[in-house]
């Protein structure tokens, strides 16, 4: 028997849930823009629990017309306007708002690698995680016990990043 469509790509129930958590969330460009008709439905996305924000409009970027973030990396391909009441936790040079950050965190942007590991980054340690940087290719899998890495990379890594084995 084949399942129905969800009536939302982000169902009101799972941003309910989500909002009641003493986490850090963060949402992604377009989130609940569109229902499963690709309809544009009032209230104006992302409509979310927690956070004073509607988008007012959408913009597609040339590739060769990135924004540049105010703390490295840029915007790329595309990006929303905002209206909004809460505070700015990313914006590009020109002063163009990219995050907001109330209880969760609302990026409107497609970021570029570079803009994406900032914003990871801060958003990271506002929550606490540790981060580690890796060279491209190598995993870390870590087990109660112990810690696996893996090079998936056909090249060796310039950077040892074994310091130590835990196994």
């Amino acid at each position: 028997m084949a399942k129905e469509c969800p009536k939302e790509f982000t169902p009101s129930s799972l941003k309910k849930e989500l909002g009641q958590l003493n986490s850090l969330i963060i949402y992604g460009p377009r989130t609940g823009a569109r229902d499963k008709d690709f309809n544009i439905t009032p209230p104006l996305p992302p409509s979310l629990p927690n956070i004073d924000v509607k988008v007012s409009y959408v913009e597609s970027l040339r590739p060769d017309s990135p924004l540049e973030l105010s703390n490295g990396g840029s915007v790329i391909a595309y990006t929303e306007s905002l209206e909004r009441s809460v505070p700015i936790f990313l914006e590009t040079k020109s002063k163009k708002t990219i995050a907001v950050k109330e209880n969760i965190i609302y990026c409107d942007s497609w970021l570029d690698d570079d803009g994406l590991d900032k914003f990871m980054s801060i958003a990271c340690a506002e929550g606490k995680i540790p981060t580690q940087n890796m060279p491209e290719g190598v995993r870390v899998i870590q087990t109660r016990t112990e810690e696996f890495w893996f090079n998936y990379s056909p090249k060796k890594s310039r950077d040892q990043v074994w310091p130590y084995f835990t196994c």
